[in-house]
């Protein structure tokens, strides 16, 4: 019984697609099998992960086997935690663009993507009721730890990357990433949880009450509660750039073909950005999985934003680096410095307590900056 597809297409309708990624034309597909892809999902609007195996049989009867990478967008409600309120979940089903991820890598002309970094060649896209699936190649990534020097070529990329897409048209208008994180993670779901009596006396806390981190994160709320406070106004005030939002080193593959090479994926946080936004996750997403030590992460941070402000600066977009530091240090600040603790655990949720330590070693770094 040859296995069902995400989505309803029929497997003739990834020939087309098939085809362009092999540089033949494909006559026929058989779909060998379909499996789901073991993934942490972080975004809401990610109802899942496949990977396909299909058999594509060329005008001259080759017979050529083909690994895709199916991914289904739901709106967001559908991925939020059933516990939410309804006010909550209704606001983040709003603010939330659970089609932008489609938009963004079916509509960015490949001539924005500088020679290293490019996204997964596209087979196909299909959709149905509340429902996209976005096909594309399965990239076969390099089997090495990600190194400093990677860290710095990626941050070079994506600074020549956010400058080729300056005058862009984003393909959403609603808030942006960065302001819904800090409205909504931070404002509304972190401070509320921090500042209520007896939080900080969880034994899930420990451990950043013993590097004394109560205090400094009780100021950076305050740095944080207004636009015009310190914690905010430097990248408030700061040009606004297309940013792939979310390019930690797990969205940033390195092609087992050629691995000084980045392959983009998963764009579903691309709204607009403070410039250098992205040096963000890129530099510290590695600490907050746990792939790095925190002092690793913090320590690449000047050279990856010596290395942005490069890219930025070889496609003709010039920025005082002076401001650019204070911005991303406060975004730094903004993005890892509060909601990288165990929230959960307030609300009587589950925890990964083996994991605390170096998530207060990552707070610790980071309110150091």
């Amino acid at each position: 019984m040859t296995p069902s597809l995400p989505g309803g297409i029929p497997p003739s309708g990834l020939a087309d697609g098939l085809g362009r990624l092999l540089g033949r034309r494909v006559v026929d597909v058989a779909v060998q099998a379909v499996g789901c892809i073991a993934h942490v999902a972080t975004a809401p609007t990610t109802a899942g992960l496949h990977r396909v195996s299909v058999l594509a049989r060329t005008a001259d009867g080759e017979r050529v086997p083909v690994g895709v990478v199916a991914k289904v967008l739901r709106p967001a409600r559908f991925g939020l935690p059933p516990q939410m309120p309804d006010d909550a979940r209704d606001h983040l089903d709003r603010v939330i663009p659970w089609r932008l991820e489609a938009e963004v890598v079916t509509t960015v002309p490949p001539d924005r993507f500088p020679p290293g970094l490019r996204l997964p060649a596209p087979v196909a896209l299909t959709e149905r009721d509340e429902e996209i699936v976005l096909w594309q190649e399965e990239v076969e990534v390099a089997d090495r730890p990600w190194t400093a020097e990677d860290v710095v070529r990626a941050a070079g990329l994506l600074g020549r990357l956010a400058a080729r897409r300056a005058r862009d048209v984003v393909p959403w208008t609603g808030p942006s990433f960065v302001r819904s994180f800090l409205d909504d993670a931070v404002r509304s779901w972190a401070a509320p949880l921090l500042l209520a009596p007896g939080a900080w006396e969880h034994p899930e806390f420990a451990a950043a009450v013993e590097r004394g981190l109560e205090e400094p994160v009780r100021a950076l709320l305050d740095d944080l509660a207004t636009d015009d406070a310190p914690g905010v106004a430097p990248w408030a005030t700061v040009p606004v750039l297309p940013a792939h939002g979310d390019p930690t080193p797990d969205n940033l593959l390195r092609p087992a073909a050629d691995p000084g090479s980045f392959v983009a994926i998963d764009w579903a946080s691309a709204t607009s950005a403070p410039v250098g936004w992205d040096v963000v996750p890129l530099v510290l997403g590695r600490a907050e999985a746990g792939r790095a030590s925190a002092a690793e992460a913090v320590a690449v941070l000047p050279r990856a934003l010596d290395a942005y402000a490069d890219g930025l600066a070889a496609e003709g977009y010039e920025i005082d680096r002076a401001v650019l530091t204070a911005a991303v240090r406060a975004l730094t600040r903004m993005r890892y410095g509060v909601t990288v603790l165990p929230l959960d655990a307030l609300i009587g949720g589950r925890t990964r307590t083996s994991a605390r330590s170096a998530q207060a070693d990552l707070v610790a770094a980071v309110l150091a900056l």
